[in-house]
């Protein structure tokens, strides 16, 4: 059987044609493009990296692939990691489906919120950047179910990120004890991100019945009634009534998260303190006199 080297047919091929192949003259025949010079640049290239680790990606129903990049702070390589990922992705998919990237940007600073193209002849890349503190992108969000309009707390406008938690609270409110817990989660989350915690547990516990199940450890509790107590000097000075300084004393500082909850809620219509210990159901405790007895063993005479 005849022997063929197929590396010596490949390099003499290559060592035939490729003197020819750098004219300018012989691109231009081959490209029918008007080229009358050309400067040749270095042939061997390396990746950047070794491994790319994308976010997100995924088929969609239609069979598509959506690429969801997250970053905080993209640096100058952003948009060449981009191409590089749409590169990657497509030939592990084998050329096969249709890509689309889009970048979540979840940093401090306002960025546009739009389409990045590039266009580099017959080569061209494009993805759409988010960012996901815009109100733009958060109206999207907070129009849709459960847990997905949690991600419109990221909103950077602090009236936007009122009136979302006061919305999302809403829908809260309609869960089941059950469901609630999750989404309560989320939230928290998600706040913290914006340093908003404490407004989004305040207009929680505001507007929903104090329920334990919701808050069953003690650092919890204590985070709570945290968030409320700031508001309970100035809702005991607009009441219309004296009160006793022992009631005034555990309102402002005996409380528990429940009862804290109640009495902003209802501070506004008290009419006298019986009603207020009434709607928060507290009654006076009696004191328990001292015995009075001697220690020792005399007992007189």
């Amino acid at each position: 059987m005849p022997i063929k080297n197929t590396t010596l047919v490949q390099r003499n091929f290559e060592e035939a044609t490729h003197p020819l192949l750098e004219e300018a003259a012989t691109v231009s025949a081959l490209t029918e493009r008007n080229i009358t010079a050309i400067d040749w640049k270095k042939q061997t290239f390396f990746p950047r990296h070794k491994k790319f680790s994308s976010d997100l990606v995924g088929f969609t129903q239609d069979g598509d692939i959506i690429h969801i990049e997250q970053e905080t702070s993209p640096g100058s390589d952003f948009f060449y990691r981009m191409i590089e990922y749409a590169t990657l992705i497509s030939v592990e998919f084998d050329l096969k489906r249709r890509l689309f990237q889009y970048a979540y940007y979840t940093g401090d600073e306002p960025r546009k919120t739009e389409l990045i193209e590039h266009n580099m002849g017959w080569f061209g890349h494009r993805f759409f950047f988010m960012d996901a503190g815009s109100e733009e992108v958060c109206q999207r969000l907070i129009k849709k179910p459960l847990p997905t309009a949690v991600l419109s707390l990221l909103v950077r406008n602090f009236d936007l990120a009122e009136r979302y938690s006061e919305a999302i609270v809403e829908r809260i409110g309609k869960l089941s004890p059950q469901e609630r817990r999750p989404i309560i989660d989320h939230c928290m989350r998600v706040s913290s991100l914006r340093g908003r915690r404490n407004l989004f547990e305040t207009i929680l516990m505001g507007k929903l019945n104090y329920d334990p199940t919701l808050f069953n450890n003690p650092a919890a509790e204590a985070a709570v009634k945290d968030a409320l107590s700031g508001w309970l000097p100035d809702a005991v000075a607009r009441l219309s009534f004296a009160i006793s300084p022992g009631l005034n004393d555990y309102i402002l500082n005996g409380m528990s998260g429940w009862e804290i909850t109640e009495f902003l809620k209802h501070a506004g219509s008290f009419i006298s303190q019986d009603d207020l210990m009434k709607t928060l159901g507290l009654e006076w405790v009696p004191e328990t006199p001292e015995p009075d007895t001697e220690s020792g063993y005399g007992n007189g005479t």
